[in-house]
């Protein structure tokens, strides 16, 4: 009998050891995809960024310049130009919202800027602020 006991011990305490062992192991598993998920991430927002700045300098080259869902190919990644749209305008200057969108992998990031685009033609060139909200989506 005292053997028994013995044995129902030790096959207790080495079922508790590998269920520690395996919870333990599947933690450290599933936090290396984590880890890829963040910066898959960080690449769909680098990529929504480098579209936006791309709607920027198309909007100093032409002042008219006007955008809907346009597909920008960086390398060998891809955004999208979502919408420019003219919130408020005067004679030197109009104020727009560039939304722009990107997916890496399975990380998917948007951006809407708000600029204010002077006139080139209108006059000296004034330094500019560029509002940045960043809305995010997993």
């Amino acid at each position: 009998m005292k053997g028994f006991i013995a044995l129902m011990s030790v096959i207790i305490v080495s079922i508790i050891l590998l269920g520690l062992a395996l919870s333990g192991s599947t933690l450290a598993f599933f936090s290396r995809f984590n880890g890829l998920d963040q910066e898959s991430y960080r690449q769909a927002q680098a990529l929504a960024r480098s579209c936006a700045n791309e709607a920027l300098l198309q909007l100093a080259q032409n002042y008219s310049y006007a955008a809907g869902h346009q597909l920008l190919t960086l390398g060998t990644e891809r955004c999208y130009i979502e919408s420019i749209t003219t919130l408020n305008s005067t004679a030197t200057q109009k104020e727009v919202e560039i939304q722009t969108s990107a997916n890496y992998h399975s990380a998917f990031a948007t951006l809407t800027m708000i600029a204010v685009i002077q006139d080139p033609s209108t006059g000296t060139p004034q330094q500019a602020t560029i509002p940045v909200v960043i809305q995010a989506a997993y």
